[in-house]
């Protein structure tokens, strides 16, 4: 009897000794694991907070730029008054950008481009500023040799009529229109909202967009903006390649994909200009021209893949 009571007790023991095992191992696995997870959730932690420091950083940097920018259309609009609509424009898209940075509205990458592409605007109405200064400067210098030479003779007649050609001819080039955030998209239709894709089988139209510059000197009225768009072959898409879908660009007749008639009143303005694609494009790289006054005046490029 005693001895089957100590066999029970024995097995029991053993029994409880090996839930103790079991339960040790169970703990010991939980413990690694948790270890495991903790270290790893460090990393992370710490990997998205430099992550955070750097995006923190850049918009920082962003804005700084951005009110840099802002600050110098402040002193132009001074400067100059007359063009004051124009620099007025510019700071309404510096204080919507410097907006949608601080809500976070869209990545850093893309805002980094836009931020570029406004210091480049800036410095070239800058660089027609100055440009056109030295012009007024040299017209005016003319005008006195003139003033003061009606006695002169006909050689020297002859040479202030060049020179007055040639300052013609500047203040020409400098009343040249030109395209800026020119953005040229293949898009499919959903119903009547506008999808923006790359597949090359579900486009339905090409949208191109673009800020038209403003521009004292230019002459007012209307004006067409023509649109070469050209397949990665170099072949340009037209609808025909008749006269009617021809204009004149350096002295030849050149096809055109779409054309849009304008009222310009040299102020800036926001154009888009679509063409309704015919055929079913080839993947590839498309090139975009844009032409005011037999001017190329922008070009950007899209891909299909």
């Amino acid at each position: 009897m005693e001895t089957n009571q100590i066999q029970t007790n024995e097995i029991a023991m053993k029994k409880q000794l090996n839930t103790w095992r079991i339960l040790t191992a169970i703990f010991a696995v939980i413990a690694i694991v948790m270890a495991i997870l903790y270290f790893t959730t460090n990393s992370e932690l710490t990997e998205v907070t430099i992550i955070k420091n750097e995006v923190t950083d850049d918009k920082t940097a962003l804005l700084d730029k951005l009110q840099k920018v802002e600050k110098q259309y402040d002193q132009l609009g001074k400067d100059y008054s007359n063009l004051d609509s124009l620099f007025t424009k510019e700071k309404e898209h510096v204080a919507k950008m410097i907006s949608d940075i601080k809500n976070q509205k869209g990545s850093i990458a893309n805002y980094k481009k836009k931020v570029t592409a406004l210091e480049n605007r800036l410095a070239d109405y800058l660089k027609q500023i100055e440009e056109l200064k030295a012009k007024n400067e040299a017209l005016t210098f003319e005008n006195i040799k003139v003033k003061t030479a009606l006695d002169s003779t006909q050689k020297e007649n002859t040479s202030l009529y060049t020179q007055n050609t040639n300052l013609s001819t500047k203040v020409e080039a400098g009343s040249v229109l030109k395209a800026y955030e020119i953005a040229a998209e293949p898009i499919k239709m959903r119903g009547t909202k506008e999808i923006a894709t790359k597949n090359p089988k579900r486009v339905k139209k090409i949208r191109v967009c673009f800020l038209l510059s403003e521009n004292a000197i230019a002459q007012a009225g209307t004006k067409t903006v023509y649109i070469r768009i050209s397949e990665p072959g170099g072949e340009v898409i037209a609808d025909s390649k008749d006269d009617a879908h021809m204009f004149t660009f350096d002295g030849k007749q050149i096809v055109y994909t779409q054309l849009q008639e304008i009222s310009y009143a040299n102020k800036a303005m926001d154009l888009c200009v679509y063409y309704d694609v015919k055929k079913e494009l080839k993947k590839g790289n498309y090139t975009v021209d844009i032409f005011v006054d037999k001017n190329v005046i922008g070009t950007t490029v899209f891909t299909l893949e």
